[in-house]
């Protein structure tokens, strides 16, 4: 499951992108979504794999490697410290969604 998150600041947008794909590499779902707020981009990627968890969900996923291009996100997630900040929160999200997963995580440069 491949996930991105963008920040369009001048149309006070921000967006998502999910691809999920078999273990052969075959896209089997895929998910975009425009969220009416401009949200920093380290904001948006936490928020996307949320997404692409619940998506997951959805569709009966329950196996999966979860990989992002956001080295902050990846950091965050594989620490164990937690943070009150609001990206610290949207980390704990992605935490506690991918409880009901057999994951994996991937950081992809």
């Amino acid at each position: 499951m491949n996930y991105d998150g963008a920040t369009f600041e001048y149309e006070g947008k921000s967006g998502i992108g999910v691809i999920i794909r078999d273990s052969c590499g075959a896209a089997i779902a895929s998910l975009s979504q425009l969220i009416p707020h401009a949200y920093q981009v380290a904001d948006m990627e936490a928020i996307a794999a949320t997404r692409t968890l619940e998506f997951a969900r959805e569709i009966g996923i329950t196996d999966a490697i979860l990989e992002g291009d956001s080295c902050l996100v990846h950091h965050a997630l594989t620490r164990g410290e937690q943070s009150l900040s609001p990206f610290g929160l949207l980390v704990e999200d992605v935490k506690v969604s991918s409880t009901s997963f057999c994951t994996l995580l991937s950081y992809k440069e």
